[in-house]
Formats: structure tokens, sequence, C-alpha cells
């Protein structure tokens, strides 16, 4: 009696396949959760800064000459601009530029000019106006978004 013990080749194949599918799912969940997990700290990391901001306008953080000034946060696709005053001055040296991680963009601003502006002293946002208070942090990649929306006293909202 001459038996051989093993695996046929289409035993082998079989198993090789169903490990590859598992393999490759569980890569892609990995991948998304950490995506997720970057777009929720990014977004937590930019509500403190623009809070920063605001509390800056409000406490009366002073300009070089000493007078009160207002403070604002500017959008731009892959970051965000920090600055004193309501006017932006690319230039300025005082100027803090936070990049956003890749992929993240902001998206669909309704700002105007994407820049919200915090007014000295009562930290409200200048210039407000209903239906111009909005924008999204998005990952291309992965389709997820938070919306953020801004109110009159510069309270943010982040929905997912």
């Amino acid at each position: 009696m001459n038996t051989h013990k093993g695996f046929t080749l289409v035993e082998v194949m079989l198993v090789m396949v169903i490990a590859g599918v598992l393999l490759t799912t569980t890569a892609q969940s990995l991948f998304q959760s950490q995506q997720s997990i970057s777009l929720d700290a990014m977004t937590a990391r930019f509500v403190v800064e623009v809070r920063e901001q605001q509390m800056r306008a409000i406490s009366g953080d002073t300009a070089p000459l000493g007078s009160y000034i207002d403070y604002s946060v500017r959008l731009e696709a892959d970051r965000y601009i920090l600055f004193p005053g309501s006017v932006y001055d690319e230039g300025n040296p005082i100027n803090t530029v936070v990049t956003l991680e890749a992929p993240l963009v902001f998206a669909n601003s309704t700002l105007p000019s994407s820049t919200m502006t915090f007014t000295r002293g009562r930290g409200e946002i200048s210039a407000f106006s209903q239906g111009q208070n909005s924008f999204d942090i998005q990952n291309p990649q992965t389709g997820s978004e938070k919306a953020i929306t801004v109110n009159q006293r510069g309270v943010l909202w982040v929905a997912e």
C-alpha cells in the first residue's frame, strides 16, 4: 500500500485565498479607523485653537502698540492661519500657520473670505451673517467629514 499524505494544490490555494481576503479586510478596517481618529483629532485641535484666538480677543491680548485688537482665523485648503487683526498680512511673523494632516482639507466654506474675526473685548464674530457661518473638514480618501458651524458669539458646533 502506497499512500501519500498531504494537501492537494486546490486545498492550499483555497486556504491562501481565504487568508488573503481576511488580511485585506483587516488592513482596510485598521486604515479607516486610523483615518477617522486623525479627522477627530485634527478637528478637536482646530476647535481648541479657534477658542484660544477668541480668548485673546476677549482678554485684551494687545498688539505691539499696546492697543486692543481683533484676532482672526483664516481657512485655506489644507491649512489654517491664526493671526492678529482683522486683515490678513501674509508676511506678519506673528501669524501661526497650522497644516492639516494629509489628506484632510477644508471644504464648503461659507465664511466670508474664509475668515472668522473675533472682535476685541467681546469675542463675537465680526460682520456675522446667518447662512455664512459653516465649513467642513473632510477626508477625501474615506469620504468622512466633520461639519462645523459657528454662531455670532463665536461658539463652534461640530457635527458628523
